[in-house]
């Protein structure tokens, strides 16, 4: 496998960072404003959700290291979604 595994969870693991920081500064702009994140950022909500479909259809394919904790990329995927404000809908 030469490694490829690790580098995988670390793509993954970068991917999420990036979703959650990109989400983060969004939420944050659109709230300031008064607005409500769901009537206002309803695409970026989506494109959101089909980017952690494809996220967890691909850890059928190649899941977490086995040397490491299984399950840590779904952790960090499901901790993202509970730290988050989705809106009141």
């Amino acid at each position: 496998m030469n490694g490829n595994i690790g580098e995988t969870e670390s793509l993954l693991r970068a991917i999420l960072t990036t979703m959650d920081d990109h989400f983060t500064r969004e939420v944050k702009r659109v709230t300031s404003t008064g607005k409500k994140v769901e009537n206002e950022y309803a695409d970026g909500m989506k494109k959101m959700g089909l980017g952690l479909q494809g996220i967890l259809g691909f850890l059928v394919v190649v899941p977490s290291n086995p040397e490491n904790a299984y399950f840590q990329i779904v952790e960090g995927i499901l901790n993202f979604l509970k730290k988050e404000e989705w809106g009141t809908s």
